[in-house]
């Protein structure tokens, strides 16, 4: 399972089913400031877990190079 902590961290748990669940620690994969609309967040997996779409603020007053 992904989420997203509290401290701009995209985490990572793994989870196994059974008769009683059983959870790994979190492990951080990545930092990135997730914007958010509403209750979700703007970050998708893709079905393998390798890879992870994360939409960004924009500042539109900053500058282009």
């Amino acid at each position: 399972m992904f989420f997203y902590s509290a401290l701009d961290k995209i985490m990572s748990v793994d989870i196994k089913l059974g008769s009683k669940v059983e959870t790994s620690l979190p492990r951080e994969l990545f930092r990135s400031a997730i914007s958010h609309h509403g209750p979700a967040y703007a970050f998708a997996v893709s079905p393998d877990g390798q890879r992870f779409l994360v939409s960004h603020a924009v500042d539109l007053n900053e500058v282009a190079p």
